[in-house]
């Protein structure tokens, strides 16, 4: 089988592999290629020879390549008290993990208000301990003064990578490695 430069219009379309040289209507050239040869599509033929094309330049990285960044790293999830925990954030598909953490933030407040102690874990539910669901599934339980930490944990990464974001997009140029962990807060 040989490989052959299908051409038309001066543009190299595919490479295909024939067992014999077929014929085609006289605006497609067909060209034997030489075992080895890197003429790909898109090369150019000017009817002596191939010219690879010019490389295209890589498109600057946008604000909003950014933002999905920031997105994708804050959904990514935390570390707190030595347990992940997901913070996804909203989307078309599902509500997000936001809500919970501030409504549970506040709901918690308002316990130690209403006089729950350190090591209640009945603060919630008097019928029930309170537990948090990690991102492993696992239940984690919590007083209430653990899941005001949990919740100030949540708003400290997703400001964190707000921020970095923020600085990212702030630059004259933004760099083309801004996906880099070194641009972003470490995940504990």
């Amino acid at each position: 089988m040989a490989r052959y430069a299908l051409i038309v219009a001066g543009i190299v379309h595919s490479t295909p592999e024939y067992a014999e040289r077929p014929e085609f209507a006289p605006s497609i050239v067909l060209i034997e290629l030489p075992e080895g040869s890197p003429v790909a599509p898109g090369w150019l033929y000017d009817g002596a020879q191939f010219t690879a094309p010019a490389p295209q330049p890589v498109p600057l990285p946008t604000s909003a390549d950014v933002d999905a960044e920031r997105d994708r790293r804050i959904s990514a999830g935390f570390m707190f008290q030595g347990v992940r925990y997901q913070s996804r954030l909203p989307s078309a598909n599902q509500p997000g993990d936001w809500d919970v953490f501030s409504g549970k933030a506040l709901e918690a407040l308002i316990a130690i208000m209403a006089g729950a102690l350190a090591g209640d874990l009945r603060w919630s539910d008097p019928a029930a301990d309170f537990a948090w669901i990690a991102a492993d599934n696992s239940r984690v339980p919590m007083d209430a003064q653990t899941v005001i930490e949990l919740g100030k944990a949540a708003a400290a990464h997703r400001s964190a990578h707000t921020f970095a974001g923020s600085d990212l997009k702030a630059m004259a140029t933004i760099p083309a490695d801004y996906t880099a962990d070194h641009w972003w807060p470490a995940i504990n």
